[in-house]
């Protein structure tokens, strides 16, 4: 068996081009150097121990495969994932999260190695496992709150969700961004429980979605608009762990991505 365990969606937005992406999140990649400190080098072991255990759980609970084959580092894990992405050449590759474990040196210094060697460009959204850090500003342009690639006929919005809440102001990007009267696919780290979709996200604990009924008001605002807009066309998403596709409406989707760590990847076709 393959390490990656590919995903393969069509998605009919009737655009004038057809477009390819891939996307995956969760690898949790850890990585220490021998300059690094004891304590540095001792947190970096016991984390990728850990994963060693919370992986397998997660594939367990979830029904997903879990093989030889996924018995490797989390760097591993990553580099996999990356010649996967050459690969396939897509136009443009999304990472929705949690991309390394914890914010240090050396794992920043391992993700940015990784997305140097990338044929193609990306687009990145902070995780919780990432939040709020200057690091990122190196990859997303100075702008890891709310960050945009744009096609002729289609944008791609990354919008940092990791601490469980959409801020006003994202919102009012978002706002103007659909001023361009294009079709867009949100990415985002934590998945939306909104009216529609409540039955099939209520097997995920409320640690892993952020929920119509109980966020605050401009989260709330956000879900309001991101439902009913339609231009919105599909939202991308990880952190559960476990792969879904839901709907937020009745027509729009919400694929959430398993870990990277299983080699989980939405191999996505736009037309």
């Amino acid at each position: 068996m393959s390490f990656i365990q590919e995903n393969k969606i069509i998605l009919n937005f009737n655009l004038k081009h057809e477009y390819h992406f891939i996307h995956f999140s969760d690898v949790h990649a850890i990585s220490y150097e021998k300059n690094d400190s004891e304590e540095e080098k001792n947190k970096a072991i016991e984390n990728e121990k850990a994963w060693d255990y919370v992986k397998k759980d997660f594939a367990k609970h979830f029904n997903e495969y879990f093989g030889k084959e996924h018995e490797i580092s989390s760097k591993e894990c990553l580099c996999k994932l990356i010649d996967y992405t050459n690969k396939e050449n897509p136009n443009l590759l999304i990472l929705t999260g949690d991309i390394i474990d914890y914010n240090s040196k050396s794992n920043f210094k391992f993700l940015k190695e990784e997305l140097n060697t990338l044929k193609c460009p990306y687009l990145f959204t902070n995780g919780n496992h990432e939040a709020q850090e200057e690091f990122y500003d190196e990859i997303t342009n100075n702008s890891s709150d709310f960050n945009v690639y744009e096609f002729e006929d289609l944008l791609v919005i990354g919008i940092d969700d990791s601490l469980k809440s959409v801020s006003e102001n994202q919102l009012n990007k978002l706002k103007n961004e659909v001023k361009k009267n294009k079709s867009i696919i949100l990415c985002m780290h934590i998945p939306l429980l909104t009216k529609y979709n409540e039955k099939e996200m209520e097997k995920y604990d409320s640690y892993f979605i952020i929920n119509y009924k109980n966020c605050n008001e401009s989260s709330k605002s956000f879900i309001y608009y991101v439902t009913n807009e339609p231009l919105i066309k599909a939202i991308l998403c990880g952190h559960t762990h476990g792969a879904s596709t839901t709907y937020i409406n009745k027509n729009k989707p919400q694929l959430c991505a398993s870990s990277g760590l299983i080699g989980f990847v939405n191999n996505i076709i736009i037309k």
